[in-house]
């Protein structure tokens, strides 16, 4: 059963499903925006005081391991309204449900770039524009290929240099993609935080774009895990190790640590 809930302030809901077997309780589904139903990459969702994770760049979340009884859902995205959600659950319930966030007044809105004629088609243009630039480092289809069956953008950004992971402290799990560059004035404040207040260490996030759109920005909260993403979810992916190497039209405020930049798979250039 798949069910769909708006972020509005006044709804009230209750999921109730028949118990089972199994001792626990799964909440799995997608985060959406409300207005165009597309999915929101590395949305953080989490089931208050018990457990939380980062939903997939195609914005899917898995909750497991729940103890029964009375719950609240909450789903935080950049660019998007924070969405609680109070959820009754049984014991062995596995229940599905899609989250459908609030755009909120500081959205990005994506950059537009026409392609002229005889170069390659869609946002892949871009891609190859950039690398012609000689900055970065840039990984098409076939490099990502070639990394093996079950490689991660983690391992991708562990071979680079001028890199390093950062561990998200708990009740966050994996890493966060930052820059090498010492402490200093471009560090994430210490005000930045994982669900239930542990403070991130001080480090040079990097920003991340996805098809174009800034999904996480320097200077925000939760800067996305990047363990556990394939690399089969993806045509291309250019890494920035800092504002030197950004093309023009990707240095902008905010990307003073470089950035990450991910292009997803739609059937181009299969």
């Amino acid at each position: 059963m798949r069910l769909c809930f708006r972020a509005l302030p006044a709804a009230i809901l209750a999921l109730l499903l028949s118990g089972s077997a199994h001792a626990q309780a799964v909440i799995r589904g997608r985060v959406r925006a409300d207005s165009t139903r597309a999915a929101i990459p590395f949305a953080v969702v989490e089931v208050r005081g018990v457990r939380s994770t980062q939903a997939s760049v195609s914005g899917v979340y898995t909750l497991g391991d729940l103890p029964a009884g009375s719950h609240t859902v909450v789903a935080r995205a950049v660019g998007f309204q924070p969405f609680e959600l109070p959820v009754e659950i049984a014991v062995g319930d596995t229940v599905d449900v899609d989250l459908l966030l609030l755009k909120s007044a500081t959205q990005l809105a994506p950059l537009e770039v026409v392609a002229s004629a005889g170069r390659a088609l869609g946002k892949m243009a871009r891609f190859e524009d950039h690398r012609k630039a000689g900055l970065g480092r840039f990984y098409d289809r076939q490099a990502l290929v070639a990394r093996g069956d079950g490689a991660t953008v983690a391992g991708l950004l562990r071979a680079t240099a001028g890199l390093r992971l950062v561990q998200l402290p708990s009740p966050c799990v994996g890493s966060a993609a930052a820059s090498a560059r010492g402490v200093g004035s471009v560090e994430v404040p210490a005000r930045m935080t994982c669900l239930g207040g542990t403070p991130l260490f001080m480090a040079c996030y990097l920003t991340i774009m996805i098809d174009g759109v800034i999904t996480w920005t320097w200077g925000e909260p939760d800067p996305p895990n990047v363990e556990g993403i394939g690399l089969g979810e993806f045509q291309a992916i250019e890494v920035y190790r800092g504002p030197s190497e950004l093309p023009i039209e990707l240095n902008r405020t905010g990307s003073a640590c470089g950035m990450l930049v991910l292009w997803t798979r739609t059937g181009e250039n299969p």
